[in-house]
């Protein structure tokens, strides 16, 4: 649960402690540490994830994602194309892909990949995929193709932006603050999944204003 850090650290060294090879636990594990802003402890456990499980691209995936959140889009990119060469149709690498590449200022070439690989992957809400494209059209100055992807949204849900964070940092980059705090606080109130990962550069903006940053800072307290 978002916010009970601490806690979710205990459970997962109590798993541990009872099975030591369990390559789910040492993952996650390392994902939980993220959240902390401790990417060296985080990638130490996903590495043990990966020698557990070498087959296991979700592993994988989750040391590309370590290195998104800390900033080393080189390094995202490269793992991201290593689980790319072993299963060519992983939606989730070809997101964390394009946010590499966003990362390294290549937008133009993150939003085809959208456009061409990202639409339907598993374990992912639509609203979320749609957040990112909307956020990479703005910070690629397709402001108005981000507007088109966020009206879209609005329709599918009542004619109200959902509230997902991904979408409140894609308002934050079309210079829609006022509306990109107010759904960001709507996203954390309602548990965002994906907010486990807040620390990612889409939401620096956005967590300049003092409001944002005290509704995060609970999320990622020990």
């Amino acid at each position: 649960t978002l916010g009970r850090n601490r806690e979710a650290e205990e459970r997962f060294r109590h798993a541990l402690a009872l099975d030591s090879t369990l390559a789910t636990s040492w993952g996650w594990s390392g994902i939980l540490t993220v959240r902390r802003g401790d990417f060296t402890e985080a990638l130490r456990r996903i590495r043990r994830a990966v020698e557990l499980e070498p087959a296991s691209l979700i592993s994988r995936m989750q040391g590309g994602q370590v290195m998104n959140i800390a900033r080393r889009f080189p390094e995202a990119d490269s793992i991201a194309r290593s689980v790319l060469a072993l299963d060519s149709s992983f939606g989730l690498a070809w997101l964390q892909r394009a946010e590499a590449l966003a990362g390294m200022g290549r937008v133009d070439e993150a939003i085809d990949i959208m456009e061409q690989r990202v639409a339907n992957v598993a374990g992912v809400r639509p609203s979320e995929i749609e957040g990112v494209y909307a956020w990479m059209l703005a910070l690629g100055a397709r402001k108005e193709g981000a507007r088109v992807v966020l009206q879209r949204l609005r329709a599918r849900h009542g004619g109200r932006l959902p509230p997902v964070a991904a979408v409140a940092a894609a308002l934050e980059e079309l210079g829609d603050h006022e509306a990109a705090v107010v759904l960001m606080g709507e996203a954390i109130a309602r548990h965002d999944p994906w907010l486990w990962y807040s620390r990612k550069f889409r939401f620096d903006r956005l967590r300049q204003d003092p409001r944002v940053a005290a509704l995060l800072s609970p999320l990622e307290a020990w």
